[in-house]
């Protein structure tokens, strides 16, 4: 009897997946259009809250911010460590 195992499907591959998606996001090119669209989709960041971060940040600096440094997010006017936690928690599945 023969029980050789070719291969066995262990599920690793969605953890590496979820790895490669947030560093991929960080090379990313995203466009102004993009961030507007990806913030509208925050619970609670309205028209004028993006407009502040865009103005604030500039499209590549909110880029950096949610990719890579997300505490630069607290110097946009008005924007607290609560509101930073939604848009976080936004971008991880933004990006996956």
């Amino acid at each position: 009897m023969d029980l050789h195992l070719e291969h066995e499907d262990v599920g690793l591959e969605d953890v590496e997946a979820v790895e490669l998606n947030l560093e991929q996001a960080s090379s990313m090119k995203f466009t102004e259009q993009d961030i507007l669209s990806f913030f509208d989709g925050v619970k609670g960041v309205g028209p004028k809250m993006t407009s502040s971060i865009i103005d604030t940040l500039g499209v590549s600096g909110t880029v950096d911010a949610l990719t890579n440094t997300p505490e630069k997010l607290l110097d946009v006017k008005n924007l607290k460590q609560k509101k930073l936690d939604v848009i976080m928690a936004h971008w991880q599945d933004f990006v996956r």
